[in-house]
């Protein structure tokens, strides 16, 4: 019984807030110097980050200038452990202290709120990023929204990063949306 509870206790505390390593918080500050961000995916990103990432074969929608390849092959190791974290996006909750100059917005706070606003600022949302090949390769999920925008104006893309000379390069666009 008290196996259970502790289990039990672990898996709700996972949901609550999700301590960020050292190498996702750097990834993360890369790219969101400051910003204004939700604490966590909507379920439905989830399901689309999942969806892309099913072939062995990764493929980029588009080729960028300094990568020759556009192509990224699993092996099998890495297949499982990208799905396995790919399962755990929807329990994690980034906590207010990600970004040095950021602002955590709770997605429970949101309802109603997007459309009223008559700020244009940007609302960032993002994955845990995912990184393979001895933290070389990177697979990370961002997109955002304009706050006052009826229409929801956003964009997404799901993107691999290879690490080179202590930078993260683009290497492959695996999807983009856009509202």
């Amino acid at each position: 019984m008290r196996y259970i509870l502790v289990v039990l206790f672990s898996f709700f505390a996972a949901m609550v807030s999700y301590g960020q390593s050292l190498k996702e918080k750097e990834f993360i500050r890369y790219f969101f110097k400051s910003s204004l961000y939700t604490d966590r995916l909507y379920d439905h990103h989830v399901m689309m980050i999942h969806e892309a990432l099913q072939p062995d074969t990764l493929r980029s929608l588009e080729r960028h200038l300094y990568e020759a390849d556009s192509v990224l092959v699993l092996t099998s190791k890495e297949k499982a452990f990208v799905n396995s974290e790919v399962a755990k996006l929807t329990t994690i909750r980034w906590n207010e202290n990600l970004l040095e100059k950021g602002t955590l917005v709770v997605k429970d706070s949101l309802s109603g709120q997007e459309t009223q606003s008559s700020s244009t600022r940007r609302l960032h949302r993002f994955s845990k990023p995912i990184f393979i090949r001895n933290d070389s390769v990177c697979i990370f999920y961002y997109d955002y929204f304009n706050l006052g925008c009826v229409m929801r104006c956003g964009t997404g893309t799901l993107q691999v990063y290879k690490k080179k000379n202590n930078n993260w390069l683009l290497w492959l666009t695996l999807m983009e949306w856009v509202s």
